[in-house]
């Protein structure tokens, strides 16, 4: 989906590129301006580097409009008349800046966004070694000792620079061992919620089972994480818990 997105960024700049070159006889060197020279020679330079290429033709196009006003205000000023306003073609080069710019910060906040929704789709839709028969994203959205429609999955970079997805719901405290550690905090919790935490390899599209905790909420309103270990969990038993949810069964 990214790739998708930023091919069809490409894809559109160019092809005005090479539009607006035509249009306002832009050259891509000093020679005057003829297909080889302009519309063409932008188009192809754009598809194979347009990081470079369409910076610099913004910065060419401006310096080439820019030149052309000048003979027309020396000539103004010759004749004893009175310059003329800033042009059309001016006014054009400004909002096409400010255009390319929106587009960046818009396109830079977007390809964010996608990336951690392509986080989450990547570990929703992948499967664990030990169960080949379920996606990860259908084991826990469909566990059915969760709180109906609780389920929340999110990506983040740790301070280390992890990429982390993380999948949550909050405990149905009138089943199972839930309901059992329910009953011995009544007095102070109001909900648990249950995280699993998946860690994204760098290369190569895999990921690999981080971590688990439950985020306490208290009846007062103050909020805290406890991680596997503060539960005394280790990789044994977060794997076993799981193992759990794949199985569709009461944890233990």
């Amino acid at each position: 989906m990214t790739t998708y997105l930023i091919g069809l960024v490409v894809l559109g700049t160019t092809i005005w590129m090479a539009y607006d070159s035509h249009g306002n006889r832009v050259p891509n060197n000093k020679e005057p301006y003829s297909l080889n020279n302009g519309a063409v020679a932008w188009f192809v330079s754009g598809i194979l580097l347009w990081i470079v290429i369409f910076p610099y033709y913004l910065f060419r196009r401006s310096q080439v409009l820019r030149g052309r006003q000048q003979p027309a205000a020396s000539s103004a000023h010759k004749t004893h008349k009175h310059p003329v306003a800033p042009s059309i073609e001016k006014k054009k080069s400004s909002l096409v800046i400010i255009f390319v710019a929106v587009l960046v910060i818009c396109g830079g906040g977007l390809y964010a966004f996608l990336m951690k929704t392509n986080n989450v789709s990547i570990v929703k839709n992948g499967m664990l070694d030990f169960d080949k028969t379920l996606t990860v994203g259908d084991a826990i959205d469909k566990y059915q000792y969760w709180v109906p429609g609780t389920v929340k999955w999110k990506s983040f970079t740790s301070d280390n620079g992890r990429d982390i997805v993380e999948a949550s719901a909050e405990m149905d405290s009138d089943r199972g061992v839930f309901a059992a550690l329910m009953k011995r905090q009544a007095p102070t919790v109001k909900t648990l919620t249950m995280f699993f935490q998946f860690v994204l390899h760098k290369s190569g599209g895999g990921f690999e089972v981080l971590s688990l905790g439950i985020d306490v909420v208290l009846k007062d309103g103050t909020t805290k994480r406890l991680d596997a270990a503060a539960l005394n969990y280790n990789q044994l038993d977060v794997m076993k818990t799981l193992r759990q949810v794949y199985g569709n069964q009461q944890m233990q």
